[in-house]
Parts: C-alpha cells; structure tokens; sequence
C-alpha cells in the first residue's frame, strides 16, 4: 500500500474568511487570538503561545465539538482575565463578510468583540492549516453559527443560522422512509 505523507509548512500563511450573508453583521468587529503554536509539523501538535503560557488547556486532544467549546470558554475568560490583546482585529462589511489574512500555523479563537441586541455570533476555534483528508488547507472558509435577533412588534423572534440544513433535512427523509417501512412490514406480517 502506497500513502503520501503531507507536512505542514510552518513559513506559509493562512486565511480565514466568513461570510454571514447577514447585512446586521456589517460594520460588527471581531478579533482573533492565537492560543497555540506548532510544535509538530507532521502531527499537528500545539504548545501555548506566549501571550497565552498560563492557560489550564491541553491543545493536542481537540476531538469533539465539547473539546473546541471548553478551549474557547477556557479562552474567553482568561483573554478578559489576563487583557490579553488580539492577534488581529477585523470588521464585517457592508454585506456582514471578513477576512483574516497573514495567519502563521496555529491554533486561534475567533470572538465577536462587542455583542449588540441585534446580532451575535458564537466564538470558533481555527486550525491552521486545517486537514481536508488529502492536504492541508492554508485558506479557510469559516461558517460560525450565529443568531439574529429581529423585532416583531412586542414580540422578539431568534433566528439561529447552523449551517446544519441539510442534515435536518436528511433525517427527516430518513424518519420518514423508516416510517412507510415499518408499516409496510406490519402489513406484510397481518397479511400472512
């Protein structure tokens, strides 16, 4: 069996770009920190970069979605506790889009600086390069899950954008499908 093996190139520069799609996270800024460093650029391994030497994380066991959620709580309160300053700070244009560019290999947190009554999105936890399973991904397009908050009269309506369509949608076709099966069976089974 034949396996290429892909480095990590520790000189190359990434990119996270995110695109709302939203117009009320226009002019909204976030900021972007680097907790990690590469150590390893065959596996991927992390240490704490300097900024972040006193925070109570292990980098290199990131395997669930809880995994991420506790590093950038973690985070967010040791940035407040420590005034820890960001890396880079973006603004969303006029169509809620923006681009973090010039990133080293690492490990960053991305939070929205101000929360305002009308938007906020959730912190996300960045890899760069990120693995797509063939090769390692320098320009990353982000998708965090946000919600919008929209007055209806004397009413407030949330609206929380997952990305995660499609797979609400796949589940219902497959309840669905399970469904007609199960009742074709216990037709079948009456008629015998």
């Amino acid at each position: 069996m034949l396996s290429t093996v892909s480095y990590v190139y520790a000189d190359t520069l990434g990119s996270v770009d995110i695109a709302f799609q939203n117009k009320k996270a226009a002019h909204i800024s976030f900021s972007i920190y680097k907790i990690g460093d590469c150590i390893d650029s065959s596996l991927m391994k992390y240490s704490l970069s300097d900024d972040f030497y006193g925070l109570d994380c292990y980098l290199n066991d990131i395997g669930t979605a809880s995994d991420c959620e506790n590093i950038i709580k973690k985070s967010m309160s040791y940035i407040q506790d420590y005034k820890v300053k960001p890396y880079m700070v973006e603004c969303c244009d006029d169509k809620g889009h923006l681009s973090f560019d010039q990133l080293e290999t690492g490990l960053y947190v991305i939070i929205q600086d101000k929360r305002v009554d009308y938007f906020e999105a959730e912190s996300i936890l960045i890899q760069m390069p990120r693995f797509n399973g063939q090769a390692f991904v320098y320009d990353i397009n982000a998708k965090p899950k946000y919600s919008d908050f929209a007055d209806n009269g004397n009413d407030v309506v949330i609206k929380v954008k997952t990305g995660d369509v499609q797979g609400m949608l796949s589940y219902c076709v497959t309840c669905v499908i399970s469904a007609f099966l199960l009742l074709m069976l216990v037709v079948l089974m009456k008629s015998d």
